[in-house]
């Protein structure tokens, strides 16, 4: 088990990469109709900018698990949160509908990373009877994005338009990526990495 400040500084990770990838589902909903209105697109087609992002989310789940048990869950984490920062400013500079549901699909790709490793961090670095009572812990404070985001997104949409919340999100998520950089630690023991096996 970790000495207490590194404990702390390892969640304290691990919430905020939760949080920037939910936030980027929540966050974005009030602001879909500003979206469609300004790429002259449908309502069905606005769906699939959020089915993008859910389905990226989704099928990374299936390669982020083997690749970290093979490579650690550090490079993973990175790589995963420089795709997200990459792809959240892409969205922000879309040209088009079709270009902004590939660059969602990316986004979810990327977010993933934080989403999925952080449980895989907590298991490696507490005992099983710890790990219940962190979660315990941590899922409230992540469980505030949901709430938060979408009332924050509807202001920033109001106020400045919808490109204000693809830069706050990437702001974030630059801010993020370099104190993963330079503080995240490795928390899958070396002796134990398995080689990637479909």
């Amino acid at each position: 088990m970790p000495n207490t400040q590194n404990s702390r500084h390892l969640l304290v990770m691990i919430v905020a990469m939760s949080v920037v990838g939910l936030m980027a589902t929540d966050i974005y909903i009030p602001v879909m109709p500003s979206i469609a209105q300004h790429f002259g697109i449908s309502s069905q087609m606005m769906q699939f900018t959020l089915g993008s992002y859910l389905l990226g989310l989704s099928l990374a789940q299936l390669v982020y698990g083997p690749l970290s048990e093979q490579y650690g869950r550090r490079p993973v984490v990175l790589v995963g949160m420089l795709v997200f920062t990459a792809a959240t400013l892409a969205c922000s500079l879309s040209s088009s509908g079709q270009a902004l549901i590939l660059c969602r699909f990316l986004q979810g790709v990327g977010a993933c990373a934080g989403l999925t490793m952080g449980r895989a961090m907590i298991g490696d670095v507490y005992p099983k009877q710890e790990t219940a009572r962190i979660f315990a812990t941590i899922f409230p404070v992540i469980g505030l994005s949901p709430a938060i985001a979408p009332v924050l997104g509807g202001a920033m949409n109001s106020a400045l338009g919808w490109h204000s919340v693809f830069w706050l999100v990437f702001a974030l998520a630059f801010v993020l990526f370099f104190i993963l950089l330079f503080r995240l630690p490795e928390t899958k023991d070396k002796n134990n990495l398995v080689a990637f096996n479909l």
